[in-house]
């Protein structure tokens, strides 16, 4: 019995259209590590920035239909975006009465030279600029765009739900590197109003610009 010994697979070698078949079974955080494996697959792949939300349950506030809140921010972008989906595991609100509960985005953006540091540590990975999701931003910042209720009200019982934005959206064809997505609630006011979500992911995917995976 004879055995060949066959080197190991390149897959930089591989014809363009099989490597963006290949990515289509991977998940946006392996193709956008995969893209930074050579200059060839960086230039080819697409490249994602993926966001995701902590699950929560809280109580609305207010009047009418009630106070927003922010929900949390996203990392700044290192690049435009060309696409914007999000998704949800499961939400729903109190299980009765007027359905008030709501998710949304906005598209933030900081004072030029807060907004060029930020680009120049985003490159370099910097961990100060990661951590910035952790605080809001008062001082300066500017709303870009905006896009309400992108899965429309929830309902009294809990559903899944999906969206995915492109560039007629003021939210995607706005955004620049530099910028961040603010994701936004409201549960609803007048009493007795709740709104619950679990699983909230969002992804961005980029322009054509040297991306840092952060999630």
């Amino acid at each position: 019995r004879t055995y060949v010994a066959c080197r190991p697979l390149d897959y930089s070698e591989l014809p363009d259209l099989v490597l963006l078949r290949l990515a289509d079974f991977l998940k946006e955080e392996d193709t956008t590590r995969l893209g930074m494996t050579c200059r060839r697959l960086r230039d080819l792949l697409p490249r994602f920035l993926v966001m995701r939300g902590e699950d929560f349950s809280v109580r609305g506030s207010g009047t009418g239909w009630g106070v927003v809140e922010p929900y949390f921010d996203g990392p700044r972008l290192p690049a435009g975006v060309k696409r914007l989906t999000v998704s949800v595991a499961g939400w729903k609100d109190q299980g009765w009465g007027n359905r008030k509960g709501e998710l949304f985005v906005r598209l933030m953006r900081a004072p030029l030279q807060d907004s060029n540091a930020s680009n120049q540590s985003a490159k370099k990975g910097d961990k100060k600029d990661e951590d910035r999701r952790s605080r809001w931003r008062q001082e300066g910042e500017t709303q870009v765009a905006e896009r309400r209720g992108f899965f429309g009200l929830a309902e009294h019982k809990e559903t899944s739900a999906r969206l995915e934005m492109d560039g007629r959206e003021s939210v995607v064809a706005g955004a620049r590197s530099g910028d961040w997505y603010r994701f936004m609630r409201r549960a609803g006011g007048g009493g007795g109003h709740r709104l619950i979500v679990r699983g909230f992911r969002a992804v961005a995917t980029l322009t054509n610009s040297q991306c840092s995976l952060v999630v």
